[in-house]
C-alpha cells in the first residue's frame, strides 16, 4: 500500500511502498540521508557536507570576477600563438584578440584593404616594427612575388648595413 510521507530531511512529500520510508528519492540518491551530502544553498543539489556549495557552485562562484585582468594569469592583454603577437580589444563577452602587426598598420596607415594581407618583411612574425610591415594582396603573399619583396628588403638591410660600417671607420680613421 502506498503512502505519502514527509521527507525528514528536505520537508518535501512524497510517494512511499514502504511506511517506514525516511527520506525522499532525491535525498536518498544524494547520500544526504547518510550525512555525508547535504543540500547546496543555490542550486539545492547534492555537496560534500564540508563544503559551503557544490562543485559547480563553487566553480561559477570563483569564476565570477576573476576573468580578464582580475584573472590571476592576466598578461596584459597580450598573448602570443603560432609566433604572432595577438591583442585583446574590448572586455567582457565582447572581447577578441587581434594580431599586433594588423593593428600597429591600421594605426598608421588606415583599414587594410579587402583582399589584402599585412606582411613581415624579415619572416620573423613577432617582429612588428613599421619597417618590417607590408601590405600586400593575397596572391602577392606567395611564391615569386615574396621572393622579390624579400630581395628588396635585403638589399636595403645591406646598404643600412654598409652606411653603418663607414660611419663607424671614420673615427678610427681619424684617430691614426
Amino acid at each position: 500500500m502506498k503512502r505519502t510521507l514527509k521527507c525528514q530531511y528536505c520537508g518535501q512529500e512524497f510517494v512511499a511502498g514502504r511506511n517506514d520510508a525516511k527520506f525522499c528519492k532525491k535525498c536518498k540518491a544524494t547520500g544526504i540521508h547518510k550525512g555525508l551530502t547535504t543540500m547546496c544553498p543555490a542550486c539545492g543539489g547534492a555537496k560534500h557536507a564540508e563544503s559551503a556549495r557544490c562543485q559547480s557552485c563553487e566553480n561559477k562562484y570563483r569564476a565570477i570576477g576573476r576573468s580578464g585582468e582580475n584573472s590571476w594569469n592576466w598578461k596584459g592583454g597580450k598573448t602570443e600563438a603560432h609566433g604572432y603577437v595577438f591583442h585583446r580589444i574590448g572586455a567582457g563577452k565582447d572581447a577578441k584578440y587581434v594580431q599586433q602587426h594588423r593593428l600597429l598598420w591600421e594605426q598608421v596607415h588606415g583599414a587594410i584593404p579587402e583582399g589584402f594581407v599585412i606582411h613581415h618583411l624579415n619572416g620573423i612574425k613577432n617582429d612588428n616594427r613599421l619597417e618590417n610591415l607590408a601590405c600586400l594582396p593575397v596572391a602577392a603573399h606567395s611564391g615569386p612575388a615574396i621572393h622579390k619583396a624579400y630581395k628588396s628588403r635585403i638589399r636595403q638591410l645591406e646598404s643600412q648595413l654598409k652606411s653603418l660600417q663607414v660611419s663607424l671607420q671614420q673615427p678610427l680613421e681619424k684617430r691614426r
